[in-house]
């Protein structure tokens, strides 16, 4: 089923009450404040790999990368990244030739599955790197897509009307469960700004980007996430964890590099 409750809370007094009892929701702050964003800012992927504690990842085939072959505008490339390893804790994904190299890092608890879908952005051709953390050290590998029109800037004209004051629009969650295992797709609104495209002026756009976000299922984290730069506008995730009934809840919460925040629901249909 689609979204049932929508909230958006900006800077201020509610925000800070909220945290005070967030709950579940408080993950994201927590783990951005711990995180080593340092990952996010490193352009040669080798300084990526040491931020993320990889070191000289080893390449397996037992990881997956499915893209296009060519992708017609780099402001939204589809990637889907899968491993059949055991024990898989995170996914990252890099894309070499970006102005920065991590593009999100995905945290999967016991249970959830090591499968990840969502968009990215590329600014030219270049190897899209998965990079899988388990608890036998990480693994890698990569496929190469090239781009027709590079994505520095987001690619989707739709608003997400955070200038506004409205608030970006609630996040569309769709759950389901079949065969004992829950599947969830996410599409969030926001216009996850690179801090690369410039405006009518020649001047450049701040960043603006989701910088955290949770899933949890019935109050238990199924998947923590940290966005840089890269994902495209309105950011689409799909992911998969063991267990779950028709009518539990499900919610999404993220944040961005501003401060501003979102939480939405959904039942499992």
């Amino acid at each position: 089923m689609f979204l049932q409750r929508r909230q958006f809370i900006a800077n201020g007094s509610l925000l800070l009450g909220l945290l005070a009892g967030a709950g579940p929701f408080a993950a994201p702050s927590a783990r951005a404040a711990s995180a080593d964003r340092a990952a996010f800012a490193a352009a040669r992927l080798d300084d990526a790999f040491r931020a993320l504690g990889a070191g000289q990842p080893t390449t397996s085939r037992d990881i997956q990368i499915n893209g296009p072959d060519v992708a017609e505008d780099g402001a939204v490339v589809p990637i889907t990244v899968s491993a059949n390893l055991p024990g898989v804790q995170s996914i990252a994904i890099l894309v070499e030739k970006n102005r920065t190299a991590l593009t999100a890092q995905f945290t999967l608890p016991e249970g959830t599955a090591a499968f990840i879908n969502t968009r990215i952005k590329m600014s030219e051709a270049s190897r899209v790197i998965a990079l899988v953390r388990t608890p036998a050290g990480f693994f890698m590998n990569a496929r190469e897509i090239r781009v027709t029109q590079g994505g520095c800037g987001p690619g989707d004209p739709v608003r997400a009307n955070a200038a506004s004051g409205e608030g970006p629009a609630a996040t569309r969650i769709r759950a389901s469960v079949a065969g004992g295992e829950t599947e969830i797709k996410a599409l969030m609104s926001h216009d996850m700004e690179t801090g690369q495209r410039k405006d009518a002026n020649g001047a450049l756009i701040p960043a603006h980007h989701i910088t955290d976000l949770s899933v949890t299922h019935n109050g238990r984290v199924v998947l923590t996430a940290q966005f840089g730069t890269a994902i495209s506008r309105n950011p689409f995730l799909q992911l998969r964890f063991k267990g779950g009934a028709r009518g539990d809840k499900v919610d999404l919460h993220w944040t961005d590099n501003r401060g501003m925040r979102r939480s939405d629901e959904t039942v499992i249909g």
